[in-house]
């Protein structure tokens, strides 16, 4: 086990076993906020299971990519100033457009689902998120709705804003404020479902919400269009909660009045509700009509050429399937579901039936509601696909008028594409031409939706920065660790090309997004270091400055500036540790231990006489009385003073050896003096002799 010091004590060095939190961005620390307030133990839960932060990312990024659908969506609804004549007016109609775009898009008329088609047609700015599990099954979501629950009006409130309120826009609007945002969990037919309300939908799920295994997301007119249908079958029942009175024996009946002050029902919505609970008992689940009985082949066709319920919806797929050559019938079948996406409603038959016609993610559902009860039939999307072919190929899935309107609609999808085309050729020869002249690699067209062109890290070498063109958005995005920073938005790719690369240079990308990083992640710049010498200041425990005298090869020699009659030895690597430890010295490091060679054998004779590295006591005694005897004219006689080594058994009296031994006696007594100087006993026997 590992351990680490935490104020003087070594404790066991435990992490938790966890991925390091990603950035959750504005919305995802809102969601973070609601659920630590609203949902506590789910948020604990989350927390405990690793999942809550993975959560939070992708609520985050769905809200951007929501706006960003908003934006895209604003942008080609309204014509823009010219930006380079009119920047502040350009600049202005960005800021609305952001405006609206962020703000709140459930006060305007929402749709179903939006389908990811693969068309150039820009997606509706107010769909709701697509789930990939399978789809909540439409009875469970019936029951659901039915469902009375403390998280939203009860089933009578419900029942009287219906009842006089019948435009689809109110109640939708009713339906939307009466689901409280809460988690809820209720039990349908021994399954456990639950739902939340969102902003622009009610989110429903079966199973618990951490490992649900269905979903659907519906709008609100979705929400009030089924709400209808349940009133419509009897099924939103309204118990009858009878006020106890107090009892009166001879009194057998009541009177109108007396019932209204007792707080019952009247006669008229007793017999309402009686109604409303024979009807519900009644209905049955609805039967798959297999023999086309109730659901006739043409009831189907006139389903089919209802087309995907979103604008240019047939016009789509008039246009796929007219194409000479088609795609294989798996690939047909994923792109009508995409097309048709998740969504669903009322549905008006030729011969004046009602029923509903429901997209729900695997099939296409007709069903009829009769006297005996209510008919289905299931549609697989190959089988749709199979339908809509024949059609096409006979000429019967468009009317005349729609004809006509489709021709307009198919020469303006040309040109569209071919000037996105030409706009889109404009920005690759850019993009080619900027990394040509910037000596980079040649850029890759395979994914426009990230066309990299610039490729560096942040200014401390800590951060990667990643500029790329998302070429199917007009758009330049600024990445930093694989994190968005910065997104430059452009009307076309003409505008990217001529705007934001033909005159840009590749420093002012790298800039741009170390910038962006640098105003939500501040850093703080590495310092330059200059390494200890003598005559340095350094700073150790409680702020004491000390001043480098010497740097050996085993210790460095300091004064204390507070006390400087007294001198102290630390080695190399408790002065680095102690120098580290205090923040006056973040500007200094540690120096290099000097080279620790010994002596060569055969160049010891060159060097007798050249000056010791390190200064001593006994070295400068040595070389005064040397030139003091030098500089008398004559000699005089006096005890000659000898410098010998008697710590060795054999004297030397080579050169060579002298030399040596010499070293050996200047080492050794550093070494005292060091010891002496920490602390350390004085010399003893043996080293006394020395």
């Amino acid at each position: 086990m590992e351990y680490m010091m935490v104020n003087g004590y070594q404790i066991p060095a435990l992490t938790l076993n966890e991925p390091p939190m990603p950035e959750i961005g504005k919305y995802g620390s809102l969601r973070r906020k609601f659920l630590l307030e609203n949902a506590p133990m789910m948020f604990d839960e989350m927390m405990l299971e690793g999942t809550l932060y993975p959560h939070l990312v992708e609520m985050d990024n769905a809200v951007h990519r929501q706006i960003e659908q908003t934006m895209q969506t604003l942008m080609q609804q309204s014509t823009a100033p010219n930006r380079q004549t009119d920047p502040m007016g350009w600049t202005q109609w960005m800021n609305a457009l952001k405006s609206q775009g962020t703000g709140d898009a459930a006060d305007l008329q929402p749709v179903t689902q939006e389908p990811q088609a693969e068309s150039d047609t820009t997606p509706s700015a107010f769909s709701v998120p697509i789930s990939d599990l399978p789809p909540l099954s439409d009875e469970l979501i019936l029951g659901l709705l039915a469902k009375e629950s403390s998280s939203r009006a009860d089933n009578a409130a419900i029942l009287e804003y219906f009842n006089e309120h019948p435009d689809l826009a109110e109640r939708s609007a009713f339906c939307k404020h009466c689901y409280k945002q809460i988690y809820t969990y209720l039990f349908v037919d021994d399954n456990t479902v639950g739902f939340i309300r969102h902003d622009m939908y009610l989110e429903l799920w079966e199973g618990n919400y951490l490992t649900k295994t269905a979903q659907v997301n519906l709008t609100w007119d979705a929400v009030a269009a089924k709400i209808a249908d349940l009133i419509e079958q009897g099924r939103l029942m309204v118990p009858i909660k009878a006020t106890p009175v107090q009892q009166q024996m001879e009194q057998l009946t009541l009177t109108p009045e007396d019932s209204e002050k007792a707080g019952l029902p009247s006669h008229e919505q007793q017999a309402k509700n009686i109604d409303l609970a024979a009807e519900a008992k009644k209905w049955n689940k609805p039967i798959i009509d297999a023999s086309g009985k109730y659901i006739t082949q043409q009831d189907i066709t006139d389903a089919l050429c209802k087309g995907g319920g979103f604008e240019d919806s047939k016009f789509r797929i008039q246009q796929y399937f007219s194409a000479q050559v088609l795609p294989i019938e798996v690939d047909q079948a994923r792109w009508l579901k995409k097309e048709y996406g998740i969504g669903g409603g009322t549905w008006i038959f030729r011969d004046g039936g009602h029923g509903f016609l429901d997209h729900m993610g695997k099939n296409l559902e007709i069903t009829r509601r009769t006297e005996d009860g209510e008919y289905r039939r299931v549609l697989k999307w190959k089988e749709v696909a199979q339908r809509l072919r024949l059609l096409v190929y006979n000429d019967q899935y468009l009317t005349d008028a729609e004809k006509a309107t489709y021709q307009a609609w198919a020469a303006e999808q040309q040109a569209a594409r071919a000037a996105n085309d030409a706009a889109l050729a404009h920005a690759k020869h850019a993009i080619a031409d900027f990394c040509e002249n910037e000596g980079l690699n040649e850029p890759i067209f395979s994914d426009l939706t990230r066309v990299e062109f610039a490729y560096s890290t942040t200014e401390d070498d800590e951060h990667e920065i990643q500029v790329y063109a998302n070429l199917l958005r007009n758009e330049i995005r600024y990445e930093v660790d694989g994190n968005i920073v910065h997104i430059d938005y452009f009307q076309d790719n003409h505008e990217l090309a001529a705007q934001g690369i033909e005159n840009s240079a590749f420093s002012d990308f790298i800039n741009t997004a170390e910038a962006e990083f640098e105003k939500h992640h501040p850093t703080t710049r590495k310092v330059e270091k200059s390494p200890v010498t003598i005559g340095s200041t350094v700073y150790l425990e409680d702020d004491r400055p000390f001043t480098v005298e010497e740097i050996g090869r085993e210790n460095i020699h300091l004064r204390d500036e507070s006390f400087p009659l007294v001198g102290r030895a630390v080695s190399h690597e408790e002065f680095a540790w102690l120098l580290a430890a205090n923040p006056k010295n973040a500007a200094l490091s540690a120096p290099e231990v000097p080279n620790r060679q010994e002596q060569p054998e055969e160049v010891a004779e060159s060097i007798v006489g050249e000056v010791i590295e390190e200064p001593s006591p006994f070295v400068e005694q040595v070389m005064a009385d040397a030139e003091r005897l030098s500089a008398e004219d004559e000699p005089y006689h006096r005890e000659p003073i000898t410098y010998e080594a008697p710590y060795l058994d054999n004297l030397p009296t080579a050169p060579r050896e002298k030399f040596a031994a010499n070293i050996a006696a200047i080492q050794k007594l550093k070494e005292i003096e060091q010891r002496v100087a920490n602390g350390g006993s004085p010399a003893f026997e043996d080293e006394q002799k020395i």
